[in-house]
């Protein structure tokens, strides 16, 4: 199993960074290895709902198929991937604190995987590479959030 935690701050209420983040279709905006999102259900985001994200890795374009196992409004969700090539849940939670400069929120991200066979190997690497993009995303999404710009 590879375990990746991330935690960062941003001067944003809660309910902003989940209209953002808790929409797949918004994820290019903010995370460098998404080409493109798709929706595969119909109807509003629930518990349920299926995407087809696109994503760059290591210089491929991969499909990954995700399924929202959890929503909590405002409060965070839990996504799996229901495809192949990747076995993961990723885990958001957000949680109002106070910043230096007033109301902010915490957003937690947990991301497991479970490499089987000869994929561990491979997942020893890749989860690496993922750290640094997750990262790197998560200071983005920061930085984009607090300068108004999504």
């Amino acid at each position: 199993m590879v375990r990746l935690e991330f935690s960062i701050e941003i001067e944003r209420s809660a309910e902003d960074i989940y209209e953002l983040v808790g929409d797949p279709e918004n994820d290019p905006k903010w995370q460098g290895a998404v080409v493109d999102v798709k929706k595969l259900t119909p109807g509003p985001i629930r518990t349920g709902s299926r995407y087809r994200h696109t994503l760059r890795m290591l210089g491929k374009r991969v499909a990954v198929e995700v399924e929202f196992i959890e929503r909590r409004l405002h409060a965070g969700y839990t996504m799996q991937s229901v495809s192949a090539p990747f076995d993961f849940e990723t885990r958001v939670e957000l949680t109002r604190v106070r910043t230096p400069d007033g109301p902010g929120t915490r957003v937690e991200t947990i991301v497991v995987g479970r490499p089987v066979g000869a994929a561990r190997i491979a997942a020893v690497v890749l989860s690496r590479h993922r750290a640094a993009e997750i990262d790197r995303d998560l200071r983005t999404l920061k930085r984009k959030m607090e300068a108004g710009q999504l």
